[in-house]
């Protein structure tokens, strides 16, 4: 079963911002950083033609490549707990961590908006 795309396509676009503030800054700087990372990483995980490639991997363990995708995501909350019960992290920082959820969660969204993630819904 997939899940169909919610978002609008024919909204409008958001009024100009005289004087934005510094949050919304913030976000899109964080943004820009993610977009950044994304592109780079692209290239040691993806193929040219699909750079999303290696999510669609774990279906050589019998796994739906959403489940996979959710599994990677959870692997870095898990982290994040991690760190909340021991106060520490040796590998990896919180902000590494909720960057990379943060990347997951829109790599999720964009593969199913064009069509090639299906959401298994149901009990298995």
């Amino acid at each position: 079963m997939s899940i169909e795309s919610s978002h609008p396509t024919d909204a409008p676009p958001a009024p100009p911002i005289m004087h934005e503030h510094p949050f919304i800054q913030d976000f899109a700087d964080i943004c820009d950083q993610m977009k950044d990372t994304h592109r780079r990483k692209s290239h040691d995980y993806g193929y040219k033609d699909d750079p999303h490639a290696n999510f669609d991997q774990s279906t050589n363990f019998g796994v739906d490549p959403f489940t996979g995708l959710m599994l990677r995501l959870n692997d870095k909350v898990v982290r994040i707990q991690n760190f909340i019960k021991k106060g520490r992290l040796m590998n990896e920082s919180v902000e590494d961590a909720l960057l990379d959820i943060a990347v997951y969660a829109v790599i999720g969204l964009v593969k199913i908006r064009r069509k090639k993630l299906e959401v298994p819904i149901g009990p298995r």
